[in-house]
């Protein structure tokens, strides 16, 4: 990657669409057109915040208009003025909206490759499968509680107290992973989801 080059005044779309040499073509106020060696290009932010510099992607120019991320930029500064940073924001808003069964099946991925036995590695997602992804699977799971725990659990409580079982076990392994990804703030106490729970 060169240098930052600076067009005279702010780059029109004429201008964009004939930048292909490597480099970081100023529009102004921060933004610009970066273009890679591959020949890529897209368009970043770059600006300040609590003393520290950052940069924030708004995506490929063949699918953001010039147009488009001045717009873009335009809301990321204004956030910037109200001592909002865009990037932090941008991510937690994807960290909120991660579902419990994306949660469970990233924890899968990452724990099955340490379980020797195939089996019980395949069971243990299929059982969140059949029976908590129904009831909470498309809720994000930064916003489960012990009640939705004891919903998923309820049916089986009584009936299959073994599966019951398991699937506490593995929505606890969920609830323990999220809390470490800084998607959750807490964990929940399942000792308290058992006790609302009719007695086996």
């Amino acid at each position: 990657m060169v240098g930052e080059e600076r067009l005279a005044g702010k780059l029109t779309a004429k201008q964009v669409a004939g930048l292909t040499a490597p480099g970081r073509y100023t529009d102004g106020d921060g933004l610009m057109l970066v273009v890679d060696r591959a020949g890529r290009r897209y368009w970043r932010l770059r600006y300040r915040i609590d003393g520290r510099r950052r940069d924030l992607s708004f995506g490929p120019e063949r699918l953001v208009s010039l147009r488009e991320a001045r717009e873009a930029a335009a809301a990321a500064r204004q956030q910037i003025r109200a001592g909002v940073d865009p990037l932090a924001s941008r991510k937690a808003a994807a960290v909120a909206g991660i579902t419990f069964a994306e949660a469970a099946r990233k924890v899968h991925a990452e724990h099955r490759t340490g379980w020797r036995n195939g089996k019980h590695c395949d069971q243990w997602l299929r059982t969140l499968e059949t029976h908590a992804f129904p009831r909470i699977g498309n809720r994000p799971v930064a916003s489960l509680n012990r009640a939705d725990m004891a919903e998923v659990l309820a049916p089986l409580w009584l009936a299959r107290p073994e599966t019951a079982r398991r699937v506490l076990q593995r929505m606890r392994a969920v609830i323990s992973w999220a809390v470490g990804q800084d998607i959750r703030a807490e964990g929940i106490d399942f000792e308290i989801v058992r006790r609302a729970l009719p007695r086996q």
